[in-house]
Protein backbone atom coordinates (compact mmCIF):
# COMPACT_ATOMS: atom_id res chain seq x y z
CA UNK A 1 0.00 0.00 0.00
CA UNK A 2 1.43 3.11 -0.97
CA UNK A 3 0.72 6.59 -0.90
CA UNK A 4 2.38 9.83 -2.27
CA UNK A 5 5.49 7.37 -3.13
CA UNK A 6 5.89 6.30 0.68
CA UNK A 7 5.33 2.81 1.20
CA UNK A 8 2.44 1.82 4.13
CA UNK A 9 2.38 -1.89 4.00
CA UNK A 10 3.54 -4.77 1.57
CA UNK A 11 2.10 -8.24 1.28
CA UNK A 12 3.58 -9.80 -1.40
CA UNK A 13 1.97 -12.47 -3.64
CA UNK A 14 4.42 -13.86 -5.79
CA UNK A 15 2.70 -16.84 -7.36
CA UNK A 16 0.77 -15.53 -10.05
CA UNK A 17 -0.42 -12.28 -7.85
CA UNK A 18 -2.56 -14.53 -5.99
CA UNK A 19 -0.85 -16.70 -3.41
CA UNK A 20 1.53 -15.79 -0.43
CA UNK A 21 4.15 -18.05 0.30
CA UNK A 22 3.91 -16.73 3.85
CA UNK A 23 1.73 -18.86 6.37
CA UNK A 24 -2.01 -18.10 6.04
CA UNK A 25 -2.16 -16.72 9.69
CA UNK A 26 0.91 -14.08 8.78
CA UNK A 27 -1.05 -13.59 5.34
CA UNK A 28 -4.20 -12.74 6.98
CA UNK A 29 -2.39 -10.67 9.68
CA UNK A 30 -0.88 -8.21 6.55
CA UNK A 31 -4.53 -8.40 5.02
CA UNK A 32 -5.69 -6.90 8.28
CA UNK A 33 -3.19 -4.06 8.52
CA UNK A 34 -4.10 -3.23 5.06
CA UNK A 35 -7.95 -3.32 5.74
CA UNK A 36 -7.06 -0.93 8.69
CA UNK A 37 -5.05 1.64 6.98
CA UNK A 38 -7.69 1.80 4.10
CA UNK A 39 -10.45 2.80 6.58
CA UNK A 40 -8.17 4.90 8.40
CA UNK A 41 -7.56 6.69 5.04
CA UNK A 42 -11.00 7.37 4.71
CA UNK A 43 -12.76 4.30 3.12
CA UNK A 44 -16.51 4.32 3.64
CA UNK A 45 -16.67 0.90 3.45
CA UNK A 46 -16.73 -1.90 6.07
CA UNK A 47 -13.93 -4.57 4.72
CA UNK A 48 -12.45 -2.15 2.07
CA UNK A 49 -10.08 -5.07 1.02
CA UNK A 50 -13.05 -6.63 -0.51
CA UNK A 51 -13.83 -3.58 -2.87
CA UNK A 52 -10.45 -3.50 -3.95
CA UNK A 53 -10.68 -7.14 -4.69
CA UNK A 54 -14.15 -6.77 -6.77
CA UNK A 55 -12.39 -3.90 -8.98
CA UNK A 56 -10.46 -6.42 -11.14
CA UNK A 57 -13.33 -9.19 -11.40
CA UNK A 58 -13.66 -9.36 -15.18
CA UNK A 59 -16.51 -11.26 -14.98
CA UNK A 60 -19.63 -8.86 -13.10
CA UNK A 61 -21.29 -7.07 -16.04
CA UNK A 62 -19.73 -3.83 -15.70
CA UNK A 63 -16.12 -1.44 -16.26
CA UNK A 64 -13.37 -3.13 -14.59
CA UNK A 65 -9.58 -2.94 -14.32
CA UNK A 66 -7.54 -5.37 -16.01
CA UNK A 67 -3.69 -5.93 -16.40
CA UNK A 68 -5.03 -4.35 -20.27
CA UNK A 69 -6.68 -1.80 -18.99
CA UNK A 70 -10.41 -0.45 -17.91
CA UNK A 71 -12.70 -3.29 -19.78
CA UNK A 72 -16.43 -3.28 -20.71
CA UNK A 73 -16.90 -6.89 -19.17
CA UNK A 74 -19.97 -7.79 -20.85
CA UNK A 75 -19.13 -6.24 -24.68
CA UNK A 76 -15.25 -7.53 -23.98
CA UNK A 77 -13.69 -3.90 -25.14
CA UNK A 78 -10.90 -2.01 -23.29
CA UNK A 79 -12.06 1.27 -22.74
CA UNK A 80 -9.67 4.35 -23.86
CA UNK A 81 -8.48 6.43 -20.22
CA UNK A 82 -9.22 9.98 -22.29
CA UNK A 83 -12.02 11.26 -23.14
CA UNK A 84 -12.44 12.01 -26.74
Amino acid sequence: MVDAGEIFELLKFPVGGMFSLHPWREAGRGLGRIQTRLKKMGSPFDKPIFALNFLSFVTLPALRMTSRGLVLAKERKIVSLFAD
